[in-house]
């Protein structure tokens, strides 16, 4: 197998973790977010969503990227496929949380947060490079042979 897509989830997840993290580091202590380019941080990072069961949809969101991230070590460590093949399952989660909290800020809060759209786009990209990377490794060459019998 190719090391492009386990590279690529690595930078990525990698990527999602500093997002996320941030604003977990934000949850707990209690600083200000810095909002560019959007309004309302502070609407969505202070909503009744922004946990789930009591707990910082941030802190869920730095701990999906951290195991993602480590996955992908333990796949380059140790060269066992299970775990890219569990990374790539993992982003199906992420991604279906992502669209639900992308709904949240747009359709109940009218308000949008620039840190949770960048982890939203990064759960997205990882998603959509599993997903490709899932399906361009099962495709099935034809034979050269069937091809001349079609000509």
């Amino acid at each position: 197998m190719s090391r492009f897509f386990p590279t690529l989830f690595l930078v990525i997840s990698f990527l999602g973790f500093l997002d996320a993290g941030y604003l977990t580091a934000n949850h707990y202590f209690g600083a200000p977010l810095t909002c560019i380019i959007v309004h309302g941080c502070d609407t969505v990072t202070t909503s009744a969503y922004s946990q789930i069961l009591g707990i910082p949809v941030a802190l869920l969101g730095t701990l999906y990227y951290l195991t993602i991230f480590l996955l992908i070590v333990a796949y380059f460590d140790i060269h066992k496929r299970i775990f890219f093949d569990l990374a790539r399952l993992c982003t199906v989660a992420g991604f279906l949380f992502s669209l639900w909290f992308l709904y949240v800020q747009a359709f109940i809060l009218n308000s949008y947060c620039i840190y949770c759209l960048g982890s939203i786009t990064t759960s997205t990209l990882l998603f959509g490079s599993a997903a490709y990377s899932f399906f361009a490794e099962r495709r099935i060459p034809i034979p050269i042979e069937k091809l001349e019998e079609t000509t």
